[in-house]
């Protein structure tokens, strides 16, 4: 875990959700600026459990991220890795065929290897690929300086609300907060049309019935 006599990087200064670009060495932030539009995206995140705010327990939470990213660039690869099996061949093999790598952070160790390292695994085989660390954590100073990762995005957590935060950084290269209303507006659900049962017309007064022809014509009165 990082440690905690060293001074911290902190994204929890106030509870309000928010993104910012630490660093970037390499000139990738915005992405526009590294990647056209069919270029692939990977973005490797842990399997974790959701935060509390997130009402579908059952979904990814760092799936917001992915499909806000897909709407610039399509090409969005989304592979999670776990704290049990770290970084694979798997994984080494969709680095390979990516043009830009994310790699998001949660702050948690394992028994072998703390996701910074498993970072550094990722950092290795992206070989000339930029690599992008998002860290959605309070960040040891020390601690993240010798790792050299040369791009770091850190957000207040990995909700909903941090996830698109994170994603206009990525997309427009600025930090973002939500207090300051510059955070990207969740795309408005489209209000079904309100469909009027058939209503039954209101029946009008008849039509007045024609004369009968067999009735016989009363006679015309004779010419004065």
């Amino acid at each position: 875990m990082f440690s905690r006599t060293a001074r911290h990087i902190s994204s929890r200064a106030s509870s309000t959700p928010s993104a910012k670009l630490l660093w970037d060495r390499q000139n990738c932030v915005p992405l526009d600026r590294c990647l056209s539009k069919d270029d692939i995206i990977l973005l490797l995140t842990p399997l974790v459990f959701p935060p509390e705010s997130q009402v579908d327990k059952t979904s990814d939470p760092f799936e917001p991220l992915g499909r806000s990213l897909s709407t610039r660039h399509p090409a969005v690869r989304h592979v999670p890795y776990t704290k049990q099996d770290g970084i694979t061949g798997v994984h080494i093999a969709f680095i390979k065929k990516a043009d830009v790598v994310i790699f998001v952070l949660t702050g948690y160790s394992d028994d072998d290897k703390t996701q910074t390292e498993l970072a550094d695994l990722v950092n290795e085989a992206c070989d000339s690929r930029p690599l992008i660390v998002v860290a959605c954590c309070d960040l040891d100073e020390q601690e993240i300086q010798q790792h050299d990762f040369p791009t770091i995005i850190q957000a207040t957590g990995f909700s909903a609300i941090d996830m698109r935060l994170v994603s206009s950084v990525l997309l427009n290269g600025e930090s973002e907060s939500e207090a300051s209303g510059s955070a990207p507006a969740p795309a408005p659900v489209p209000t079904p049309m309100a469909i009027s049962p058939p209503t039954t017309p209101t029946p009008g007064p008849a039509p007045a019935s024609a004369p009968d022809p067999s009735t016989p014509k009363p006679p015309k009165p004779p010419p004065h």
